[in-house]
């Protein structure tokens, strides 16, 4: 495990969002600021804003891959597809490593409801599925991008 997938594992163990925790941890190879970084990635935890969507390690892995090959200039098709190209890289390797994508999936309940926290809470999903998946994100991350 690197140094920054466990300051990542170690900031979501703090409270803040799996999304966040990913991506801030490597902000800084970006010139993106720690604050901004947070802000950024602040509606994607529990499965884009608790939804049971896209887990959010998988969002901030997937904002860095913007980050890096993210189009930038209008008409430029060749870097949209290459972003599209590893992003796909990276949800497949996520998908593999993890089963599925989603946080509800992942976890087996719905963390958008009381009810589906109550049970990630009494299951202790929190504490081992959820680090496992920012680790995993931050792994994959560094692999398909060279970080």
């Amino acid at each position: 495990m690197s140094e920054r997938s466990t300051k990542a594992e170690a900031m979501f163990g703090s409270g803040f969002s799996c999304a966040q925790a990913v991506l801030t941890n490597y902000a800084d190879l970006f010139g993106l600021d720690r604050e901004t970084a947070l802000r950024i990635a602040g509606a994607m935890g529990g499965g884009v804003g608790r939804s049971g969507g896209p887990c959010g390690a998988l969002c901030g892995a997937l904002l860095l891959v913007g980050m890096k090959f993210g189009q930038v200039r209008e008409g430029d098709k060749e870097s949209k597809a290459r972003c599209y190209d590893v992003a796909k890289d990276v949800i497949d390797r996520f998908r593999s490593s993890l089963g599925k994508i989603d946080c509800r999936d992942i976890l087996g309940c719905d963390i958008g409801t009381p009810e589906g926290r109550a049970v990630a809470k009494e299951k202790g999903l929190l504490t081992t599925v959820c680090p496992r998946a920012v680790v995993e994100a931050c792994r994959i991350a560094e692999e398909v991008l060279g970080l």
